[in-house]
């Protein structure tokens, strides 16, 4: 008599009628556990898949898809944002691309990590933007009512 349960393969002969060992249809008889489940699947292969649905369940369905569809979508992040982060990430990256045309010589990180840092220390804004950009969107509003700080 076999010691192993059944295989996926074997379950599949006998369930479909066809000729498999002697050891396996003995085991099949005598062991607990797969007789279980070749009865669950034979159980499960000739129960009814059910009526179909009433004319009302299929227009509550359908309505209730419908809404789904047409509900509002969550909010997303405006392109603006996508392409401000996209620029930074340029802006910071164009001074490691000076050394990019020297020779095809190994880069010194420390170098360039130096630089980078020297850089940011003297002012990171103006690492990031050109000075008339900044110049531009730092400027106060006239009159705007607030008292001066200069």
């Amino acid at each position: 008599m076999k010691t192993e349960h059944l295989t996926n393969d074997e379950l599949d002969l006998l369930l479909l009628g066809e000729e498999v060992a002697t050891a396996t249809a003995e085991h099949a008889r005598a062991c607990l556990v797969c007789r279980r489940r070749v009865e669950e699947w034979r159980r499960a292969m000739t129960q009814p898949l059910g009526a179909d649905p009433t004319p009302a369940t299929r227009r509550q369905v359908r309505e209730a898809a419908l809404a789904a569809w047409a509900a509002p979508r969550p909010r997303r992040r405006p392109v603006w944002w996508w392409a401000a982060a996209a620029a930074l990430v340029v802006a910071l990256s164009l001074p490691l691309l000076r050394w990019g045309g020297g020779g095809g010589g190994e880069v010194d990180a420390v170098a360039v990590l130096a630089e980078v840092e020297a850089l940011l220390a003297a002012d990171p804004v103006d690492a990031a933007f050109p000075p008339d950009l900044v110049t531009a969107l730092a400027a106060e509003p006239e009159g705007n009512g607030a008292g001066s700080t200069s």
